[in-house]
Order: C-alpha cells, then structure tokens, then sequence
C-alpha cells in the first residue's frame, strides 16, 4: 500500500513539474538568439508564449493544491486538523468549489441543481468544498472533453435522528 501511495504521490508531482519544465525550456529556447546558421522560423508568437504561461501559471496552482492536501493529510493523520463547524449554505459551498475547478473544467459543461429548500447546514465549509472540488477534478481528468458534469443535491424524504 505504501509503495502504491508513493506512486501515486511522485506521478501527482511529476506531472504538472513536467508540463512546467516544458514550458519554460520553450520560452528560455524562444528567447535565445538565432545564430547565422539557424532558421528562427516557428517562434513563439505573443499568443505562443501567453500560453506557455498559462500552462505555468496553471500547473503551479495544481502543485501548490496538491502540495496542500499533502500537508492536509499528514495533519489528518496525526489528529491535529480541526474543524471549523459554522453555519453555511450548500449552494454558497457548492458554488464556491465550481468556481475554484473553472480552469480544470473548461472543456466540459457543468450544471448544479440545488433544492431552494435545503436548510443551512453546520459543517466546515472550507473542507466540503474541497471534496466538491476534488470530486470535479476527478471528473474532468477522467472523462473525455465536452463531457457534462451534474451536480444535484435533493433534500432528505425525512430526518434521521438519534
């Protein structure tokens, strides 16, 4: 189980080092003077190099994220993470993790459908909203592009209680 976690630990840093490293080599190549014998043919363009920014830009929010979770994790496992109960919203908390997964959902369609009657609800807002967000991660890494995402949240028959 280990070696397996340290798998899919070092494939989750290497890939967005991997896409950064390529897009820097290609922007510090894009930069060097031709010499005589060398057709300068196929520069980047501002669009070009935009881009490669982008992707930068972008995969450093991903290492970052990742980075976090690592960090989560450990504070999970050592019983040191606490929880900030307070009353929220599900459509603010949904919402909010929609937002942050923009970037990775750009080729896909998503849709939420919450119930306008879903009372407020008592939970860390900070860390459901990362579930959402994980939870949309996953499908847009997963599945094909121009696929279309369904978030729905009914409310429950009836109330369970102790």
């Amino acid at each position: 189980m280990k070696t397996a976690l340290l798998e899919a630990v070092t494939h989750d840093l290497r890939t967005p080092l991997t896409s950064i490293k390529a897009s820097v080599t290609t922007l510090l190549q894009d930069l060097k003077p031709a010499s005589d014998n060398e057709n300068k043919e196929g520069l980047l363009d501002v669009e070009g190099r935009e881009e490669m920014l982008e992707v930068i830009d972008e995969e450093t929010d991903r290492l970052d994220r990742f980075i976090e979770g690592l960090m989560e994790l450990a504070r999970i496992e050592a019983g040191d993470m606490k929880l900030r109960r307070q009353w929220g919203s599900v459509e603010e908390i949904t919402r909010t993790a929609v937002k942050r997964a923009a970037l990775l959902t750009r080729d896909h369609q998503v849709h939420t459908w919450i119930d306008d009657e879903l009372p407020t609800v008592r939970v860390d807002e900070r860390a459901i909203a990362e579930v959402v967000y994980n939870l949309l991660d996953n499908a847009a890494k997963y599945s094909l592009t121009d696929r279309r995402f369904e978030l729905k949240q009914k409310p429950a028959k009836r109330v369970l209680s102790n």
